[in-house]
């Protein structure tokens, strides 16, 4: 392996192990706060989180109209859509099952961007990739569906909008740091979302609040904003079809965390899941490489 290749994976193995602890961290935070203030108080650290580097940085950034254009679009796809959609369905479903489907977001990456799109060339080994992912995350959803688990099929959704997002970025990210375009998008996502709680939820206790703040805190600082950091310095230093393969472990740390924080076993159809979607993803993720940087992790 390569020195670069060695600098870069420390970065997506802490990436892939923090952000796999999301589903679970969310699901305390839910205990006692209603979703959309839990989403809107994650959000507002990642703001500030954001806002501090954006402050450490000695350059000032002038972003062109079209650059303003691509982060407002990121904004409205991820910061919004994407986040409300994630909230929501992990609400509905057990964190296991909310880092399965989720995998889901790469198929519909070169679904959206190599077949549709036309961005980048796709094989025949892509095909049998996404095939057999479709195939493991339909054996998690038929189980949910007889167990009512409306989050997973919201969750499934909701992952079709980052790769227009994840386009989106990549052209803001030629003229603006990572910082710039994280600060807004957060900003964004707070300022709708706070308002979604202002129409729905409604004020929280005081009590509900110092419950969930220790997962608050570490959601918003730790996972939405520090290992998105680290996500773009591993795409920086690695291939992006190595980086999405390296953090196809997020599900069983994520069930990890789950059992330990929550007390939830891992149910047999998220076990048995998973070697078909490793394999599909390790499939889709292989030649022919895409250069390093093409996409950002939301």
């Amino acid at each position: 392996m390569k020195s670069r290749d060695f600098g870069g994976m420390p970065y997506i193995l802490l990436s892939a192990v923090l952000w796999a602890s999301f589903p679970v961290l969310t699901a305390v935070a839910l205990k006692t706060l209603p979703v959309f203030t839990a989403a809107a108080l994650t959000t507002l650290c990642s703001t500030f989180f954001f806002l501090t580097l954006l402050y450490l940085q000695p350059k000032k950034q002038k972003p062109s109209r079209s650059c303003i254009r691509d982060i407002a679009f990121a904004c409205v796809t991820i910061g919004i859509g994407y986040y409300i959609f994630s909230y929501v369905g992990i609400s509905l479903t057990t964190p296991g099952n909310a880092a399965i489907v989720g995998l889901m977001e790469i198929f519909y990456s070169y679904l959206f961007i190599s077949v549709i799109g036309r961005h980048e060339p796709l094989v025949k080994w892509h095909v049998l990739g996404a095939t057999l992912m479709v195939g493991g995350v339909l054996f998690v959803l038929v189980p949910s569906a007889r167990e009512l688990r409306l989050g997973d099929f919201i969750l499934l959704f909701g992952g079709m909008l980052p790769p227009f997002g994840n386009l989106a970025m990549q052209r803001a990210r030629k003229e603006v740091s990572a910082a710039y375009i994280m600060f807004f998008r957060s900003l964004t996502g707070t300022v709708t979302l706070a308002l979604l709680a202002f129409v729905f939820d409604g004020v929280p206790t005081q009590e509900a609040l110092f419950s969930a703040l220790p997962a608050i805190l570490v959601g918003g600082f730790l996972l939405m904003g520090f290992s998105k950091i680290l996500w773009i310095e591993a795409i920086h230093r690695l291939p992006i079809t190595q980086t999405i393969s390296v953090a196809s472990i997020q599900p069983l740390f994520t069930m990890f965390f789950a059992y330990v924080l929550l007390s939830q076993t891992p149910e047999w159809v998220q076990l048995f899941s998973l070697p078909p979607i490793a394999v599909g993803m390790y499939l889709l993720t292989k030649k022919p490489a895409l250069p390093a940087g093409a996409l950002e992790e939301v």
